[in-house]
């Protein structure tokens, strides 16, 4: 589909503002839920577990686990190929997920409940050293957008960490939510400093959208958004008997990969550029 650059810009902002609001709503529900008891709107079953599992698998959190320990290997794999060392915080990524599926399922109690109710300061290190890809990657991105001196963007990301850590450890709490919380933060710390800074009107802003706007790409984070809003809150309508919170690993795993792929394609266009600036 064709689009003109003010398009794209506009186009891609939406979707910025509404990853923002979609987690931001999620977020409050879940902080209320908590809170309040009596008055729920999430699902029963991911309040319980932390996850939506699914009566597909005998384990969901095992298959998730060896899922993204697979999408890991082979992330390390194509980064030995191509030499592009990009795959490598990737493939962290992955296994650090399939870890935490791996120690949820080896500490669930016998009902299936997660059996460990309290947050340690080890808990909070590990969480802050994952949930520091949000913040880092905005900044950077910002930074190279001339939206910010390199020396702003590191106190934001900061700023961004230190207050996504806090809003877990004073309001969430529970180990067996940390992956959720992991997922939606870094969608939110990436997508509201882009909605806040990065406009659709100035030329500027518009070059900076539309030079980034793929189709696939936008497609891709849209999905994602959508499974991982409809995940705590309709698990025990429909979520849990399509596979549960596994239709996230894999909807996730190819997000990245689309994501990747342009990636690589936009480093080559701009190779083959230089090359013939150069030949001129």
């Amino acid at each position: 589909m064709i689009a003109s650059k003010p398009t794209k810009a506009v186009i891609s902002w939406c979707a910025d503002v509404l990853a923002s609001c979609a987690v931001l709503v999620l977020v409050i529900s879940w902080i209320n839920d908590i809170q309040s008891p009596n008055n729920r709107v999430l699902s029963e079953s991911f309040l319980r577990n932390g996850f939506c599992l699914s009566p597909i698998f005998d384990d969901t959190h095992l298959s998730c686990s060896k899922f993204d320990a697979l999408c890991g290997i082979l992330c390390l794999i194509t980064m030995i190929v191509t030499k592009k060392s990009s795959l490598g915080g990737v493939a962290a990524y992955f296994f650090s997920h399939s870890c935490g599926h791996w120690n949820a399922a080896v500490t669930l109690a016998e009902d299936g409940s997660p059996q460990e109710e309290r947050v340690g300061a080890t808990d909070l290190f590990v969480l802050a050293a994952i949930l520091s890809i949000g913040p880092l990657n905005a900044a950077s991105d910002l930074v190279k957008a001339d939206k910010m001196s390199k020396s702003l963007g590191n106190i934001c990301a900061f700023l961004g960490l230190a207050a996504g850590v806090s809003v877990y450890a004073l309001f969430i709490k529970r180990p067996c939510y940390a992956l959720l919380y992991i997922n939606i933060f870094i969608i939110l710390a990436n997508s509201l400093p882009r909605s806040i800074l990065v406009g659709y009107t100035s030329r500027q802003d518009v070059e900076i959208r539309a030079s980034k706007f793929r189709w696939a790409k936008l497609v891709s984070g849209l999905v994602v958004l959508a499974v991982v809003f409809s995940e705590p809150f309709y698990c025990d309508s429909f979520v849990k008997f399509i596979g549960g919170h596994a239709v996230f690993d894999v909807v996730l795993a190819l997000d990245l990969f689309v994501h990747l792929m342009f990636t690589f394609n936009d480093e080559l266009l701009e190779t083959q550029k230089e090359i013939e600036t150069k030949m001129e």
